[in-house]
């Protein structure tokens, strides 16, 4: 069976068009992931100092949590980087890898793209996370408890992990895999991760809307602008990884080969980061959703139904 998929790969990889487009792509895709990755450091050092600066006894535990988390993804993301391009350098400068074709159905991957490889998982499990928790706080004092609206992303989470630890273990970068389509496992673990990032994104941009009309009918769209604006729902729902990871689904969908595709393919690990990392940010400088926002606006919805309803069975003082 290993044959067959092998050989099955190669007659999709021989052809000198695809050969051609796939490393245009993989190279215009390594430098906008470059730029992508110098916006990382920023914001990892702006919710750095953050951190450090709203320090207090209060919620020190809790900075020293997100400090080293932020701190792990970075990490991470930098190997990420350093793989990508190192594969990069030795394909097109040394010359001393096979070529594209034998590098995707051979095991004897180089130390670089394995790297790339298992980092870009081990980080989608730690930005899937912070997803979740964002979700359950939010969905905090909901008329739906908020277990049960985030049971299903929690499972999806943990199939991720599992899929993910049986991608670790294959002969093939996801990335070959979502080219080729020639092993089942990383391929579905690649599509439940995107799909986990999308129903969590549409999960918290409801939530958020029905809270921001909540509040705009209740007190006026001037209060609590710092939640309920465009911009702070984009983060909050981590909206650039989830749109990025549709536009990939689409183009490779269409066309595996497609150059916005690969190029986009590359780009949705460290848009991931950066969706985590203004999470962080915006819960360091105290402008993020918490419990009692949320259970604020629950308490705002049922204070004005119960205005409504004194209003309208008020007798008509006039009329006597």
């Amino acid at each position: 069976m290993a044959n067959l998929t092998k050989g099955s790969a190669a007659i999709v990889l021989n052809s000198p068009s695809w050969t051609n487009s796939i490393e245009r792509a993989w190279l215009q895709g390594a430098f906008i992931t470059a730029i992508a990755y110098g916006i990382e450091f920023i914001l990892y050092t702006m919710t750095s100092f953050s951190l450090w600066k709203s320090w207090s006894p209060l919620n020190r535990r809790r900075n020293l949590i997100f400090i080293f988390y932020t701190s792990l993804i970075f990490t991470l993301s930098t190997l990420y980087i350093a793989g990508l391009f190192e594969f990069l350098q030795e394909s097109f400068i040394d010359g001393n890898i096979a070529p594209l074709e034998s590098r995707l159905i051979t095991s004897k991957l180089p130390l670089a793209i394995t790297l790339a490889n298992n980092t870009m998982i081990v980080k989608g499990w730690l930005c899937d996370i912070i997803n979740i928790w964002r979700s359950i706080v939010i969905y905090w004092g909901c008329r739906i408890p908020s277990w049960l609206v985030n049971l299903v992303p929690s499972l999806l989470y943990l199939a991720t992990i599992g899929l993910g630890i049986l991608s670790l273990c294959t002969d093939l970068p996801i990335i070959a895999l979502v080219l080729t389509r020639t092993s089942l496992v990383p391929l579905v673990y690649f599509v439940i991760s995107l799909s986990l990032n999308i129903l969590i994104t549409t999960l918290l941009a409801l939530r958020l809307l029905v809270c921001r009309t909540r509040i705009a009918q209740v007190l006026g769209r001037a209060h609590g602008a710092q939640y309920t604006n465009l911009a702070a729902m984009i983060v909050e729902s981590a909206a650039i990884h989830s749109f990025v990871a549709i536009l990939v689904i689409i183009t490779i969908s269409i066309d595996n080969a497609t150059i916005p595709g690969q190029v986009c393919l590359l780009l949705l690990p460290p848009l991931q980061d950066i969706s985590s990392f203004l999470i962080v940010l915006r819960v360091a400088q105290g402008k993020a959703w918490s419990r009692d926002t949320c259970e604020s606006a629950e308490k705002l919805s049922t204070l004005r139904f119960t205005a409504e309803s004194v209003t309208v069975e008020q007798p008509d003082s006039t009329s006597t």
